[in-house]
């Protein structure tokens, strides 16, 4: 599998229910989605999310994904490094109930070691305050990435069969 194959198909998810299953049936039919389910344990210790044991669960689940044999060349297949990848983590929750810092940084370390350059690895989030509860200043973002307000970067608005929004304009060149 694909990374243009992964994201349309989790992007035509999104669009299917979005639109309340207006889809054809068949075209739902020509797809095969492929889940990944990985537990530990472990991951939660005292009450604090273990980073290593989390990266290893998004590892497995990766390899899973991609049908890979190695965490390496599972992300290898999905990104490339001429790319420029967005990470759109979710701090609605707050604090305690928000995108790991972890989770992110896993991410950004793999993303690293294909290839793809810090400055081509964007964070965007709804509001800043939103970013801040995922672990993450936004005047200064780890790991040499570039964080953004989403409300501030919008493009022009693109239509795809009966969808029509704006997209994230950092991520449309």
């Amino acid at each position: 599998m694909t990374r243009r194959t992964f994201l349309r198909g989790a992007a035509a998810a999104g669009g299917w229910a979005a639109l309340g299953g207006a889809l054809p049936m068949a075209r739902a039919a020509e797809r095969r989605a492929r889940v990944a389910l990985v537990r530990s344990a472990r991951v939660l210790r005292e009450g604090a999310i273990d980073a290593e044991v989390l990266g290893r669960m998004v590892d497995r689940a990766v390899m899973l994904a991609t049908g890979g044999d190695s965490a390496d060349r599972a992300w290898a297949s999905l990104f490339s490094s001429d790319e420029v990848v967005g990470i759109k983590p979710n701090g609605l929750g707050g604090p305690t109930c928000s995108t790991a810092p972890g989770l992110i940084e896993h991410c950004v370390k793999r993303l690293h070691g294909v290839g793809v350059r810090p400055e081509s690895i964007l964070l965007w989030e709804d509001r800043i305050q939103n970013l801040t509860a995922c672990g993450i200043d936004p005047g200064s973002p780890p790991w040499g990435l570039r964080a953004y307000e989403i409300h501030d970067h919008l493009g022009d608005p693109v239509t795809q069969g009966g969808f029509t929004d704006r997209l994230f304009a950092p991520l449309q060149r």
